[in-house]
């Protein structure tokens, strides 16, 4: 296998490609842990709904962006995922994830999965 190190990726035409720095997949029903993750140090359950996911390395600053998905696989109901400012706005080393149901109540979810895109 071969390792391919560069600082920038672009196509022909000079357009960047930005690959996601930061991974991660959980769950939160039972005991919350990760099921997979890149880039994650640790991940902390906050209580219902919310939890803390600690980098391994810091961004250059808080502007990163992530997305994600939420969903529960054992009954029915639309689940969201969002940033969750309550407890802690975004830093460079974390972000507080918070998973919600259709009624807007919080909610362990058993799907969770979000990837960061930043300066590293």
């Amino acid at each position: 296998m071969s390792t391919l190190k560069v600082n920038a990726l672009q196509d022909t035409s000079g357009v960047g490609f930005y690959p996601a720095r930061v991974h991660s997949r959980w769950s939160m029903v039972g005991t919350a842990a990760l099921t997979d993750s890149e880039g994650i140090s640790s991940f902390t359950d906050q209580g219902t709904g919310v939890c803390r996911q600690t980098f391994s390395n810091n961004f250059a600053n808080a502007n990163y962006t992530v997305v994600g998905l939420a969903g529960r696989l054992s009954d029915s109901g639309n689940r969201f995922l969002g940033l969750h400012g309550y407890l802690q706005n975004p830093t460079t080393s974390t972000t507080d994830l918070a998973q919600w149901s259709s009624s807007g109540a919080y909610n362990d979810i058993n799907y969770g999965a979000a990837a960061w895109f930043g300066d590293i």
